[in-house]
């Protein structure tokens, strides 16, 4: 089971999901004067017997970046792509607000409240 990022989602997401949804469904039901209809938390094997209900969706074990990977990343490397980066930028006189699906993880950020 895959996630809109193409990652695997983890099984406390799965719950997360579970309880929005129930939620949801109170919406009407419930309200600040009486409450009507109670949900009980979910428990922690719930996941595991959604999945063997739907036997067609499946769940992979994700692995972390590898050692080599991380080895390699240092504060100077990051520095120097995005120096490049910002030089590429100026060269070819793309503007700020054309610089797309970088400031999803912070990036865009960085580049430009570190400009020199």
């Amino acid at each position: 089971m895959m996630a809109a990022t193409g990652h695997p989602v983890s099984q406390a997401f799965i719950t997360e999901m579970a309880e929005d949804i129930r939620k949801q469904r109170l919406v009407g039901i419930n309200d600040e004067s009486m409450t009507l209809v109670e949900y009980s938390p979910i428990s922690p094997s719930w996941v595991k017997r959604f999945l063997r209900r739907y036997s067609f969706l499946k769940t992979i074990l994700s692995r972390s970046i590898e050692a080599a990977r991380i080895k390699e990343l240092s504060s100077e490397v990051v520095s120097q792509f995005f120096d490049i980066f910002n030089q590429v930028l100026t060269e070819l006189d793309i503007q700020k607000e054309n610089v797309y699906n970088m400031d999803e993880s912070g990036y865009f950020h960085f580049i430009f409240t570190n400009e020199k």
